[in-house]
């Protein structure tokens, strides 16, 4: 008897993506940063947690170049992207130090640099030079190529320089999965690699996790989750940090 694997709609990996971000947050604020003085068990429960959330950042990757490919306004989508990731800001510096400042910028200033990135090499892609200009079409191949590289530095070299979470090669993870977009197989290997440069064998191992869910995206939307998805990230950043404050009774 066949066994039909489960398939997942858009709206499934996202909540999967949100559900694992928020396992991550929990541990990270409420275990690592707390300092209290907790039973082993209880460290355990907490690693188990971060590594869950390991699949969050490359399933919410996964769907910033899904939504580039399908918006039918990029300047909005850009927009919407950017002032996500100024209100997030506090929200991220909080849970991260308990001080509205800190040093690393939330993983949406990541998500806005790859999404104007991605912008750039895709006008690159789309540009076709005039007959015979640029020494012909070897030429002109050679210089698109040169653009799309030159692309992909400048965007890994803000984010670097703007200290943003995930940095460089999380940049570059979201452009390999856009390169290799329709190619799961060739997606799921240079992606993997790029997640163990960024953290690891371990951690960065289960990060790859993630590629099994995106290898049963069916492609339909599944429920409307409205403005949740973009909400979620600034809303349980506070929550989180409020609970922080609950339990400890002090800003830490």
């Amino acid at each position: 008897m066949l066994v039909r694997q489960r398939t997942y709609s858009a709206s499934d990996l996202k909540l999967i993506a949100m559900g694992t971000m928020v396992l991550d947050h929990l541990a990270f604020h409420l275990m690592e940063r707390g300092g209290m003085d907790l039973p082993m068990a209880w460290y355990i429960v907490g690693t188990a947690m971060r590594l869950a959330g390991r699949v969050a950042f490359p399933l919410y990757g996964f769907f910033l170049v899904q939504g580039f490919f399908h918006t039918g306004d990029w300047g909005k989508y850009m927009k919407r992207m950017v002032l996500l990731a100024l209100v997030s800001e506090i929200p991220f510096n909080l849970i991260c130090s308990g001080r509205p400042m800190y040093p690393v910028q939330n993983t949406l200033v990541t998500l806005s640099i790859s999404l104007l990135a991605l912008k750039g090499i895709r006008a690159v892609q789309t540009w076709e030079p005039e007959e015979g200009a640029f020494g012909g079409r070897a030429g002109a191949v050679w210089l698109k190529t040169a653009a799309i590289v030159l692309t992909a530095t400048a965007s890994m070299a803000a984010a670097g320089l703007l200290n943003s979470d995930y940095g460089p090669l999380g940049v570059l993870f979201i452009l390999t999965l856009y390169f290799y977009n329709g190619n799961f197989q060739a997606q799921s290997l240079a992606g993997g690699a790029v997640l163990i440069l960024l953290e690891g064998i371990v951690w960065g191992g289960f990060g790859c996790i993630a590629f099994f869910f995106i290898s049963r995206y069916n492609g339909t939307r599944g429920r409307r989750l409205g403005y949740l998805p973009y909400v979620f990230y600034p809303a349980h950043l506070l929550i989180i940090y409020f609970i922080g404050v609950l339990i400890y009774g002090i800003h830490f």
